[in-house]
Order: structure tokens, then sequence, then C-alpha cells
């Protein structure tokens, strides 16, 4: 009975032993993994704050963007060359999928970026052609004859509606008003006696319906993309 109790106490001294030469002497394959996994976490938040505030014109350059596509890439980057000297099934998978979402993100930032300059140079130039052109019509109205007059106050009121709209749209876009200032639109272009640069100003018009709804669902699938949850999930597949 003692020679049994003395060798339970040396297996369990073994065991010790084992455990900590693998906590404490043997070097865990994959060194400060979590601060990658945390430089993933800032930069993902940072590149959905940015495209928000540059959506919303908070800030005018795409510096951001730029700062927190590279930051993953390169977070990405070393966390894949530590897992291609120590391989791992259950990481690796957590990995691709990690890669597949952030390719998935990146790709529709470079449509953001692609895109969003036209549309605010759109918005940009319709304002300020349209302002001007009211400006022009207001004054060439107070000298023209009484049935001129009347003309011009009618096409006037429909520039103005389509000018108050199109900003509108800009701030709260939906299809059922889109509709109906494609219409007015249709309708000024198609005037036989027109104020100039209206053309101008309806072109830019209609790039702004067509740019508006392509950037909302652009930022809609950029928040849609689980990258965090995705992150997450690799993080814990390191402890695993």
């Amino acid at each position: 009975m003692h020679l049994l109790s003395r060798l339970y106490i040396l297996a369990i001294i073994a065991a010790i032993s084992v455990i900590y030469y693998q906590i404490e002497l043997v070097p865990f394959a994959y060194h400060a993994y979590d601060r990658d996994i945390a430089r993933l976490q800032k930069f993902d938040a940072e590149l959905e704050e940015a495209v928000v505030q540059i959506r919303f014109g908070s800030i005018k350059h795409y510096d951001p963007l730029f700062k927190a596509i590279d930051g993953s890439q390169k977070a990405i980057k070393h966390l894949k060359t530590q897992l291609k000297h120590h391989p791992d099934h259950n990481i690796q998978r957590q990995m691709n999928v990690l890669e597949e979402g952030f390719n998935l993100k990146r790709s529709q930032v470079n449509q953001f970026q692609l895109l969003n300059p036209i549309l605010l140079n759109a918005i940009s130039q319709f304002s300020h052609t349209m302002t001007q052109l009211i400006e022009e019509e207001g004054h060439t109205g107070m000298i023209e004859g009484c049935f001129e007059q009347i003309y011009q106050f009618r096409v006037l009121n429909k520039i103005n509606e389509l000018f108050t709209g199109v900003l509108n749209y800009v701030i709260y876009p939906n299809d059922e008003e889109k509709t109906r200032l494609q219409r007015l639109a249709r309708l000024l272009s198609n005037l036989e006696k027109k104020p100039d640069n209206l053309d101008l100003s309806i072109q830019y018009a209609r790039k702004i319906f067509e740019l508006q709804p392509q950037l909302s669902e652009i930022q809609r699938t950029v928040f849609a993309i689980p990258l965090n949850r995705m992150i997450t999930d690799l993080s814990q597949s390191y402890d695993n």
C-alpha cells in the first residue's frame, strides 16, 4: 500500500512536469497571434467607420480606408506565415473563412472608392448648375412679356421641384420618389424652349439616380459581412 502511494505521487509529479514543460519550455507555435487578432478587429471597426464618414462627407479623403485595408492584409499575412510553418487543420479552416470574408469586403470597399467620388461630384455639380440656372431664370422672368412670364414661371416651378426633389432623394433615397423625379426630368428635357444648362443639370441628376442605389447597396454589403465574428471564430480556434 505504501509502495502504491509512492508510485501514485511519482505519477502526479511526472504529469505536472510534462505540463510544465509544454507550457513553460516549449514555445507556443503561434507567437503573438492575439496581437494580430486585436489588430484585425481594430482595422475592421476603423474601415466601417471610415465608409460612413466618407459617404456622408465628414472626411474628404480615403486614407483611413487604405490604412485599414493595408493593416488587415499585413495581420492576415503574418498569421498565415506562422500557420504555414506550423500547420493546424482547424485554424486553417477558420483562416480560409476569414480571408474569404475579408477579400469580399475589400472588393466592396474598392467599388466604394471608385463610385463615391463620382457620385459626390455629380451632387456638387447638379447643385451648382441648378442654383445658377434658377437665379438666372428668376431674373429673366422679370423682364419678359406677360405670357412669356407665365410660361417661365411654370417651367421654373418644375425646375425647383426637380432641384429640391433630387437633393432630398440623396438624403432619403426610395424607388417611388426616384421614378417620379425621373419622369419630371424627362418632361423638362423634352421642352422645346428650355434654359441654358438645364440638360447638363439633368445629366447630373441621372448620374445621381444611377449611383445612389449602387452605393447604398455597397454600404449595406460592407456592413453585412460578419468579419468581426469570423475574427472571433479564428481567435477561438487558437485556444482549442
